[in-house]
């Protein structure tokens, strides 16, 4: 009986360690790039400012985009300096554009908090950049 409650407890605890690890390490596939993006770089020529979620509004500022990341889906092209995003408090955070595989020109933003969390959302509409040389 004793040999049985201790393989329970045993695989219990390596269940539980599994779900932690996954649950500590995430699913973003968000890595250096590997591949050459389609576009080298976008060009910004005035600052961006919209808002989304309940009213936090953020800035893109302007500048050249680089990509310097990938995922599965597509390419992080960074900003030439911190985004500002604006609510009850005003931070600072890296970030910049989003440009899918399967697109010739981004349809989202991103920010990289302090924490390392990546938010991500739909640019506006009528937002305009153009292809860098």
């Amino acid at each position: 009986m004793t040999d049985m409650r201790t393989l329970i407890k045993t695989g219990c605890l390596s269940f539980v360690a599994a779900i932690l690890a996954a649950a500590l390490t995430g699913c973003s596939s968000m890595r250096v790039l590997t591949s050459t993006p389609p576009v080298k770089s976008f060009v910004l020529e005035k600052p961006a400012e919209f808002r989304f979620g309940l009213g936090t509004k953020l800035t893109l500022p302007v500048g050249e985009y680089k990509p310097v990341m990938e995922d599965n889906s597509g390419y992080y092209y960074q900003a030439p300096t911190k985004i500002v995003a604006r609510d009850i408090f005003s931070y600072v955070a890296d970030g910049g554009v989003y440009l899918r595989r399967d697109e010739s020109f981004p349809s989202h933003w991103y920010a990289i908090d302090t924490q390392n969390y990546t938010k991500m959302g739909r640019l506006p509409e009528g937002f305009q950049m153009k292809p860098g040389q």
